[in-house]
């Protein structure tokens, strides 16, 4: 299988190339995808809508190229690795291009996830009874409690969260980026869980659980996890939801219950690589190669 993977590797109001700490690889967030798949026999190049540099990206090694440098008729599968809401930069850039990918598969198109944030996804998936009830009247106070731009009301019902991914006041136009939501409180023993699974192509479920005292939490401050597959009973649904978001590859993570699952975070372009992440990423190189390479291809 040929892969190209077009992408926009900068962030910050200055729109700066994303660099790791010593300033020699760029970061991309998924990249550990191309790691993965490549150790599966895919083909990969990477073609970069933002200005070309010399430098790799930081997982895979790989260079970026420009897309003058690639014949688009070569590659079996796209993917559209760009940051989501897609940013303004990129939608414009791809429409000057206006290019032909000829029907064939494009993983995460950046058309169906340029409005890909809190307030357009949450309601989809609440439609499909995985997501937690917005609240429109109530509104954080200096009581909430606070941890990592997320707040808790103190009586446990409520929480704010960021709207949109990747949200670093680059963009004003999209306001403060708020919203509240009703908090599930899944406490057991005295800890809080949330689950963080990945998904690809219907497949995938395969995930962490995280647990903390803390009633929202990240997965990298948890006092201990374990793995976690998503029950069967719930995967037709989240499937049938993350397919009508566009959503081809990401992570979701969710408040997991007996008999429910809340979603309250949906990430397309996920960090791939890490203690958690990379078994993943792994799981999901896995899913893409049988349900895009032919010979294997098994639904």
């Amino acid at each position: 299988m040929r892969l190209l993977t077009l992408c926009y590797p900068t962030f910050g109001k200055d729109n700066a190339l994303h660099l790791n700490s010593a300033g020699t690889r760029i970061v991309l967030a998924p990249d550990q995808f191309h790691v993965e798949l490549s150790e599966r026999g895919w083909q990969v190049d990477v073609v970069s809508l933002a200005e070309p540099t010399q430098l790799p990206l930081f997982r895979s090694g790989l260079t970026m190229k420009r897309i003058e440098e690639v014949d688009l008729n070569d590659y079996d599968v796209f993917w559209h690795m760009f940051r989501d809401p897609t940013q303004p930069e990129v939608l414009a850039e791809l429409e000057r291009l206006r290019l032909d990918f000829g029907g064939k598969p494009i993983l995460n198109d950046t058309l169906r996830l340029r409005q890909h944030h809190k307030r357009v996804y949450l309601p989809v998936l609440e439609r499909y009874g995985l997501a937690p009830r917005i609240i429109t009247n109530v509104q954080p106070t200096p009581s909430w409690i606070s941890s990592h731009s997320t707040f808790v009301s103190p009586e446990r019902r409520e929480i704010s969260t960021n709207v949109f991914n990747n949200n670093r006041g680059d963009y004003p136009e999209r306001g403060t980026g708020r919203i509240v939501t009703e908090f599930v409180d899944n406490r057991v023993e005295g800890l809080h869980s949330i689950v963080r699974i990945g998904y690809a192509l219907g497949g995938g479920f395969r995930g962490w659980r995280y647990f903390s005292p803390l009633p929202a939490f990240k997965s990298g401050n948890a006092v201990r996890s374990e793995p976690y597959s998503l029950p069967e009973q719930f995967q037709a649904a989240v499937a049938a939801a993350l397919n009508e978001l566009g959503c081809d590859v990401c992570h979701f993570e969710a408040v997991p219950l007996p008999d429910r699952i809340v979603i309250f975070d949906v990430n397309p372009y996920p960090t791939a690589d890490g203690t958690t992440l990379t078994p993943i990423t792994a799981d999901l190189a896995e899913q893409l190669t049988r349900r895009l390479t032919p010979e294997r291809n098994v639904h």
